[in-house]
């Protein structure tokens, strides 16, 4: 019975269980992703951020199914590079950049992504007036690397080089670069082939950017791993070289056009389409990283707030329709009128949102896939620094005559800094030729002689003067610094004082061969010589190291003697030995103007035929010739 029993309850149970597997099989699932609340069979469906990996698969693999996973690149350019120049007359230029790689000054990385360039000039621009700015976002922005400035002393150094090859045709030039590119940690992406790379310059004939070089590489690069490689451009445009380069200061620029992705089978470029049509580009700038995330949004559009919620959770606070806090960067910087009123606030800083231009309030504007928005946390001194304008000028040959010659460099304000290159190449101008001389004579001593108790003494110089022209030795630094003016408007400033303030510095460079002189002038702003609402212009005035002003010929420096009258043999003196040489009577003689009324001026002597004539007064000088190179830092203010 008690069998019968139990083999009834297992029998019953069985069925039990079968029923339910049944009911399990014919059922839709209602199994959900906890975080999402989506069912499980559309989120495989799903691809909210366009990467091409399902919004079930990032969450299975631990990813953002908001932030679209695409290869991230790190590409820059390296410090070195080559030009080199050609001419018809088969002389050439070349310029080499190389520093050895254990010296502290080889920067392994440099340049800048445009769009970084183009969020911190907006916030330097309008920073003052609100935290919030728009400008026109393009998408090369987001792939275009720029060469950063030019280190000044080089170029200045180089630029005027270049002028004094180049006096014959281009017959062939060569650029020569390195670049860098790392494919960072992924495993997604173990590896990209294929890389075409776009290099283009600025071209201010065409205001416009010009596409000079195409290069797809032959090599596979794994993530992880930084190589480099190094680009040949054979002969690029000449205003590439003479125009952005040796006038505006400006070089090349990069960007990685398109590559293959072996893990997805696809180009970069297509998947990038489906990223773009579905997110809106984040780009976060700090002082310690940058970075571009593709955040997934809806088709109408969404809020600030929430994009911001999408990529940093509650790790971000908006205050007063204010950007003040994302991540571990807090807005700290104190309120200012002028950029250079926080010139010096490197740890302070503040956070700016630039947007593509929009109608509404930015925590009130819908964004969507058409937008992007940039994050910009920026110190005081970072934002300072940001450039407005760069005023540029060359002079060859300038001559400072024997007095003067003024040169106006630029436009300046409180937040600029100007640099100037004076290469110190020759002195010409009058010598004045100096032979000394003297005259003595006492009369023959005897018994029966009367009137012999006199005598009559002199010194006397010859000055005659001749035209010269030579190389520029410099003894000193101070020989250098007597032969320059720095003004702004009408006011010279006073080199030694700015010196001692560390305002200004000033040093010798170049070989024996030839010296230049490097000057720097900064913090205009406590210096007080900015005039408010007016132009104010910098000018730089060349000045000769010696003048001088002497009469030609015989010159009585001094008389001696007793028992006679000075001043009447002083002309006696310097008339006989202006005869015995037929040379002038210099006019700047002692006691010229008392005993020159005694001299038969013009009047010719019967027995030489020499003629008294006066030496006028002639100036004698060393002026300077130099080249002059300048640049003028005019920064947002």
């Amino acid at each position: 019975m008690n069998y019968l029993l139990l083999i009834i309850l297992l029998f019953s149970t069985a069925c039990s269980f079968k029923s339910d597997n049944k009911k399990k099989e014919n059922s839709t699932t209602s199994t959900r992703e906890p975080q999402t609340g989506i069912p499980e069979d559309e989120l495989k469906k799903l691809d909210s951020d366009g990467d091409k990996i399902s919004d079930y698969d990032e969450i299975q693999y631990g990813y953002d199914r908001h932030i679209a996973n695409l290869p991230k690149l790190r590409v820059n350019f390296l410090q070195d590079y080559n030009i080199t120049v050609n001419f018809d007359n088969e002389t050439n230029f070349v310029m080499d950049t190389k520093i050895a790689r254990d010296n502290p000054d080889f920067k392994y990385r440099v340049g800048n992504l445009f769009l970084k360039e183009n969020s911190y000039d907006n916030a330097a621009k309008l920073g003052r007036f609100s935290g919030v700015s728009w400008g026109e976002i393009k998408q090369q922005d987001f792939t275009w690397i720029k060469y950063p400035e030019i280190d000044k002393d080089f170029y200045f150094k180089k630029a005027r080089e270049y002028r004094y090859w180049s006096k014959s045709n281009i017959k062939d030039s060569t650029i020569s670069l390195e670049n860098t590119l790392k494919l960072m940690d992924s495993p997604l992406f173990e590896s990209i082939e294929e890389v075409e790379l776009n290099f283009y310059y600025y071209s201010y004939s065409k205001e416009s950017y010009v596409l000079l070089h195409t290069e797809k590489l032959d090599r596979v690069f794994q993530s992880g791993t930084r190589e480099d490689f190094q680009i040949k451009i054979m002969n690029p445009p000449a205003e590439l070289i003479e125009d952005t380069y040796f006038r505006h200061g400006e070089f090349i620029i990069s960007e990685v056009k398109d590559f293959f992705i072996p893990s997805m089978k696809m180009k970069y470029s297509d998947l990038l389409a489906s990223v773009k049509a579905k997110t809106i580009p984040i780009y976060k700038t700090t002082p310690f990283e940058f970075d571009l995330n593709y955040v997934a949004i809806k088709k109408n559009g969404e809020k600030f707030i929430d994009i911001l919620t999408k990529l940093y959770s509650d790790k971000f606070t908006v205050s007063e329709d204010s950007l003040t806090q994302v991540e571990q960067f807090t807005t700290n910087l104190p309120d200012y009128s002028y950029l250079h009123e926080v010139n010096k606030e490197d740890k302070l800083g503040k956070w700016f949102i630039m947007t593509n231009k929009i109608k509404d309030h930015y925590l009130k504007h819908n964004f969507t896939a058409n937008d992007a928005i940039t994050l910009s946390y920026l110190t005081g001194t970072e934002l300072s620094k940001r450039v407005d304008e760069k005023v540029y000028s060359f002079s060859k040959e300038v001559k400072s005559k024997d007095n003067g010659k003024l040169y106006a460099l630029g436009n300046i304000t409180n937040n600029s800094e100007m640099e100037i290159s004076i290469f110190l190449n020759e002195l010409e101008g009058v010598d004045l030729n100096v032979k000394d001389g003297s005259f003595a004579y006492r009369p023959p001593n005897c018994r029966n002689c009367t009137g012999t108790n006199w005598s009559v003494s002199s010194e006397f110089q010859i000055n005659s003067f001749s035209n010269f022209n030579r190389q520029w030795f410099v003894k000193s630094i101070d020989e250098a610094k007597s032969s320059f003016e720095i003004l702004i408007n009408n006011k010279v400033l006073n080199l030694e004082e700015l010196i001692a303030l560390n305002h200004l510095t000033l040093e010798f460079k170049g070989d024996e061969s030839y010296k230049y002189l490097h000057i720097i002038l900064k913090d205009l702003n406590e210096l007080e010589v900015i005039e408010a609402g007016k132009e104010n212009v910098a000018f730089i005035r060349m000045l000769p190291i010696k003048v001088g002003e002497i009469g030609e010929g015989v010159q009585i420096n001094s008389m001696g003697g007793h028992n006679i009258d000075k001043v009447f043999h002083a002309g006696l003196i310097c008339l006989q030995e202006s005869a015995k040489r037929k040379i002038p009577l210099a006019v700047t003689s002692w006691k010229f103007d008392e005993w020159q009324k005694k001299v038969p001026w013009g009047q010719p002597d019967r027995r030489t035929g020499y003629k008294p004539s006066k030496g006028q007064i002639k100036k004698y000088w060393t002026g300077t010739i130099v080249d002059l190179i300048s640049t003028i830092t005019n920064n947002y203010n």
